[in-house]
């Protein structure tokens, strides 16, 4: 009862206040796409649509929402189309008229297995602008919908037309029509006769099933559901089987050995070659089935926020999981306005100089009941729903906000990085967006940097490319955040033009020998490549000294400092005494991003400032030589040598670094050493600016004399 009294709520509230608020806004887009997303997760729909007649308001004809991301054949909604389109005439003049199905969406529908379709027209004024819909609800919201008749607004007339398939169209009024199994509202009243002897509810899903029909085909892949149906049959020595929707199936089991048999399942289906997941609810407090699902559902999507499993037991946990989900989705807006949502800063480090070269804006979320969450609490759950680009917005917004309250107060100000995530592209034109709160705030483009992730970048290829094609246009810095970390990250260098890669934390959590060595071969690809190069988790010295040894240029991890709130930032670093870069620091250094550096050389990297030298980078086998001729190798000590101009190295160092200054050229250099070698290095310049200068001091080869 009391779940029937929620779906009525949610109804309520969607139906009479949401959408009327919808029509005459200017992002009608986005507020319609929230809309439907809002109606799918109330009435636990397959699919919710608008369909547009005229398509000449409103951008395109059709906009969905669909669970899981799994987008239904477009003919479906195609047929639907053009059928109201047929019937506009009628419909506009009697709104309330039942539309009878025409064959060919009855077919497709059939094909579908989509047993309930509703509609509800949409008029603007005395015009029909078209009809927003539901495919295959839940059955309790369903009995909801149709308790509303006709909906009667100052925007909005209109009645919900609905047909319910008969279980004749079906091959059997109890059999799935692919597997054989049966179908979900026979498997409802077979489980319900026997509910108290079940124990256990069990939803199964595949993993890439849609990887599998495109790699094989749709008949091959039936085949596979089919053959899964009955080793599901098998396994379980039951009949209660279902093909929930798509690739999941549902099994009502009365025996005391579900996770045996689940892992049974699992392991069978692995020598197959395929990944199948679990969700388990164990019965507790007679629920009814349908409910049951619902829990073991939500429990089989918990495996894909954990990690080397592939089965999740609801649990009082999990339950109260859901309701924070729910809780957040729908305390987002007021968090922003509120407060709560805040914006701090982890300082971004350039090796070579040890100084914070740029801050990345994370969000972290200070709830009045949940308190301090982060985002791998609250990223997944709003990007489930479509929800990221609001608070994307809002670190747009307080970032400039913050850099201009920074610029004012007169402080050391460097370049932001934000996340751009799949929903920015989709939702919002999220260029535009940059480009005039960044007007607003008087604010130059160098303070933006921009970060997508690889996995973003793939989900819509072409989409991306064009937004990245106008923010480099603008002047922006592209670069690709969590490089390694999911799909072909070499593809996505050769088809997407970043500036940078963002090295994966996880190649600094499990720091061996074997992903030392593949994090040596992407940063030197990069460079080749003519990218920038930053590593992320970044937390011990060990791993800053292997960074520097093979030229990665910034860093970033609580090794620095963890991302805090910008003035306790600020704080931070300069109780570190490290300074800040500025811009013509960063103009310099950027020099050095295609620059080879590898432990293996015998190289030293000077710095010239126009008065003196000084030593920015040495190699790991020029510091062995050093050590082994027993002298010091902090670039202390060896400043005061090559600045030591009564000395004959610093003497022939500093004619060089003139000659070099002034024709460019690569110069030879012969030293002495020991009285007993000597060394042949050659010196040339890598980076210059004004009367700032960086040399690359070489050495060749050792001679005795």
């Amino acid at each position: 009862m009391k779940q029937d009294m929620h779906y009525q709520a949610d109804f309520q509230h969607l139906i009479t206040q949401v959408m009327p608020s919808i029509l005459g806004k200017s992002n009608f887009k986005v507020i319609l796409t929230e809309f439907l997303a809002q109606v799918g997760q109330a009435s636990q729909a397959q699919e919710v649509f608008f369909l547009e007649l005229d398509n000449f308001e409103f951008e395109q004809a059709i906009y969905s929402w669909t669970r899981e991301n799994q987008l239904l054949d477009a003919s479906l909604k195609q047929t639907l189309l053009d059928q109201i389109k047929v019937k506009e005439a009628v419909l506009s003049q009697n709104v309330g008229q039942d539309m009878a199905l025409n064959a060919d969406l009855v077919k497709l529908l059939e094909q579908k297995e989509i047993t309930t379709l509703a509609l509800w027209p949409l008029l603007i004024g005395d015009k029909l602008q078209g009809f927003w819909g539901i495919l295959g609800p839940h059955l309790k919201a369903m009995t909801t919908l149709e308790s509303y008749g006709p909906i009667l607004t100052t925007t909005i007339v209109g009645r919900m037309v609905q047909k319910q398939l008969e279980a004749k169209l079906l091959l059997s009024d109890q059999l799935d029509t692919v597997t054989k199994t049966y179908n979900l509202v026979y498997f409802f009243q077979e489980t319900e006769k026997v509910k108290k002897q079940i124990t256990a509810i069990v939803h199964f899903n595949f993993l890439d099933f849609q990887l599998y029909n495109a790699s094989h085909s749709i008949e091959e892949g039936n085949t596979l559901l089919t053959e899964f149906g009955q080793l599901l049959q098998t396994k379980f020595s039951t009949k209660l089987v279902t093909r929930l929707a798509a690739d999941n199936f549902v099994v009502g089991y009365q025996g005391s050995d579900t996770l045996d048999l689940v892992a049974s399942v699992h392991q069978e289906m692995m020598r197959r070659g395929q990944k199948v997941e679990a969700g388990i609810y164990f019965y507790q407090n007679q629920v009814d089935v349908p409910t049951a699902c619902d829990f073991a559902q939500a429990a089989c999507r918990k495996n894909r926020f954990r990690a080397n499993t592939y089965w999740t037991v609801y649990s009082e946990e999990l339950r109260e999981e859901m309701v924070q989900a729910r809780y957040l989705r729908e305390n987002l807006d007021q968090a922003i306005a509120a407060g709560h949502l805040k914006i701090h800063y982890q300082p971004i480090v350039r090796v070579l100089t040890g100084k914070p070269s740029s801050l990345e804006a994370l969000t972290r979320w200070h709830d009045p009941r949940y308190g301090l969450l982060g985002p791998s609490t609250y990223v997944p759950i709003l990007e489930a729903s479509h929800l990221c680009y609001k608070v994307d917005m809002y670190v747009i917004e307080k970032t400039c906000q913050d850099l201009r309250q920074a610029l004012d107060a007169g402080r050391p100000v460097v370049p932001v990085a934000i996340n751009l995530s799949r929903d920015d592209f989709e939702f919002f034109d999220c260029v535009d967006y940059i480009e005039t709160t960044l007007q607003r705030y008087g604010l130059d483009r160098r303070y933006l940097r921009i970060e997508i992730t690889e996995s973003t970048a793939m989900e819509n290829p072409k989409l991306i490319q064009k937004a990245i094609m106008r923010l480099h246009q603008a002047g922006y810095s592209i670069w690709m955040d969590d490089f390694g970390s999911a799909y072909s990250s070499l593809n996505t260098l050769k088809d997407f033009a970043f500036d940078g890669i963002k090295l994966d934390g996880a190649f600094m959590r499990q720091l061996n020998d074997k992903s030392k060595e593949i994090v040596s071969s992407v940063i030197n690809m990069a460079k080749k490549l003519g990218m920038h190069t930053l590593a992320e988790g970044v937390e011990t010295r060990a791993q800053y000294d292997f960074l520097y040894e093979i030229g990665c240029e910034k860093i970033q991890g609580y090794y620095y400092g963890r991302p805090l709130l910008l003035d306790e930032q600020i704080i931070n670093l300069e109780m570190q005494a490290m300074g800040w870069e500025n811009q013509s620091d960063e103009e310099l250094y950027d020099q050095l991003s295609s620059l080879q550096i590898t432990s293996h050389s015998r190289l030293f990297l000077i710095g010239d400032d126009g008065q003196k030298l000084k030593v920015l980078y040495l190699s790991k086998k020029i510091k062995r030589m050093l050590d082994q001729g027993g002298y010091r190798t902090d670039f202390e000590f060896i400043d005061q040598i090559i600045n030591n101009s009564l000395t004959s190295l610093g003497q022939k160092l500093k004619q060089a670094v003139m000659r070099v200054h002034q024709d460019v050229s690569p110069v030879n250099l012969i030293l002495t050493w020991d009285n007993t070698y000597r060394l042949h290095f050659t010196l040339r310049k890598v980076a210059s600016l004004a009367t700032r200068q960086i040399y690359l001091l070489v050495l060749d080869e050792v001679l005795q004399k």
